[in-house]
């Protein structure tokens, strides 16, 4: 059985934190006559299909992939429109982008991080001579899928999962390879959501089957609209961003049996951790720029938490393990929720986070519910004192003293 999370149109409060869209570069692809898309290689021009350079890569296979089920990536970009596309299979993935050719804007973080990682890709072929002011459909294949593996092996080590723990499949708890399609326009990312998961979402989705795999699909062309007049603005690391998020969110909510079953807040917190590793500028939820202005710092969040314990503002350890779904959160619960989990990840010593994750994510009958009314509250309250030695109270006092002693005022 399939159960999803979808995109939610976000309240005012909320605008900060949905985690299940992209953001595609504002500036148009280069034009085929005829159809107005970007025609693609044929052949990678930095691999020149050299299966021994594929290889070094991580590559299993760059170009026809297997998908799910009978599906290949062939008859899937045929349900696609027929549009140009490009696959690969990674160890932990198989990819599909139709993502054009993106200019490099003047942003400095951008060119810095993007610098970086042409320079990991170089390391892996042995030269690599890529354009310095744009990057061609082939290389932002290559750096989203290197990306896409970044965020995986952190979901590893950030809960200190080995592969025993993995029983149901070494691909995060499943048997197969995580599935992602990163879109270009709107017009495929709705054809592949109404005939493979009968849905209309118009931003993004993401989605798993139980005991076999998960699913994330971003539509990038919906946002990228609000942001063409900005030349300069930083959409492919904002994009990069969205990416992460869903993809994390996606491991949280793909770990429990049965999947799905993860708390609200742990699955958003988690999202949000995975997207300021990244580039803490860009936690709007679709980066619509009526909603967010490049010159605002509401994604500064460690002086807003700051002062939110300060006020003693914010929902206590207990409360936050009672919300049932995205829209119990305001804007400050996804800030808190954040920082709480940024606590236990990296500041509270003896944790078993790959327990703790476990117990979180599978649910709890109520019988087990030890005295507690709400048995999914129940399990959060027994997961944090089995795995951290801690009460919801303990946390929420060892986490105050620690924004306050460590987050800025301003």
């Amino acid at each position: 059985m399939r159960i999803a999370r979808l995109a939610h149109r976000p309240t005012a409060l909320a605008l900060l934190a949905l985690l299940l869209v992209g953001v595609l570069s504002p500036t148009a692809p280069a034009q085929k006559k005829g159809d107005g898309m970007e025609e693609f290689d044929e052949v990678c021009p930095y691999t020149k299909g050299d299966k021994e350079l594929e290889r070094k890569l991580g590559y299993s296979t760059l170009g026809f992939v297997p998908w799910r089920g009978t599906e290949d990536s062939k008859s899937v970009q045929q349900n696609m429109g027929g549009i140009p596309m490009l696959w690969v299979e990674t160890p932990h993935f198989r990819i599909g982008s139709s993502l054009g050719t993106y200019k490099i804007p003047n942003d400095r973080e951008e060119r810095a991080r993007i610098k970086e990682e042409l320079a990991r890709l170089k390391d892996k072929l042995g030269r690599l001579k890529a354009p310095k002011k744009k990057l061609d459909p082939f290389l932002r294949l290559h750096i989203y899928a290197q990306r896409a593996e970044d965020v995986y092996e952190n979901f590893i080590a950030d809960f200190e999962i080995e592969p025993a723990d993995m029983t149901r499949g070494k691909y995060g708890g499943h048997k197969n390879k995580i599935l992602l399609i990163l879109c270009e326009r709107k017009s495929e990312f709705g054809r592949y959501l109404r005939i493979y998961e009968n849905s209309e979402i118009e931003f993004s989705y993401r989605t798993g089957w139980h005991g076999e795999g998960l699913l994330t699909v971003v539509n990038v062309e919906a946002i990228a609209e609000n942001w063409r007049e900005e030349k300069e603005a930083p959409v492919d690391t904002m994009f990069h961003c969205m990416m992460a998020s869903c993809l994390a969110s996606n491991f949280v909510d793909g770990w429990g049996t049965p999947i799905f079953s993860s708390p609200t807040w742990l699955t958003y917190a988690y999202g949000h951790y995975a997207q300021k590793r990244i580039d803490p500028r860009y936690p709007v939820f679709d980066g619509r720029k009526v909603i967010y202005d490049k010159e605002d710092d509401s994604w500064n969040w460690k002086p807003r938490v700051r002062n939110l314990v300060k006020n003693d503002f914010f929902a206590s350890a207990t409360k936050m393990f009672g919300f049932e779904k995205y829209e119990d959160l305001h804007a400050r619960d996804h800030m808190v929720g954040y920082s709480k989990l940024e606590y236990l990840l990296t500041q509270v010593e003896g944790g078993d986070k790959e327990k703790f994750l476990t117990q979180m994510t599978h649910p709890i009958a109520r019988r087990d519910a030890g005295g507690i009314e709400n048995p999914k509250v129940a399990r959060q309250v027994r997961a944090l004192e089995e795995h951290y030695g801690l009460t919801p109270e303990q946390l929420d006092e060892g986490w105050a003293k620690w924004v306050e002693r460590r987050y800025p005022k301003r």
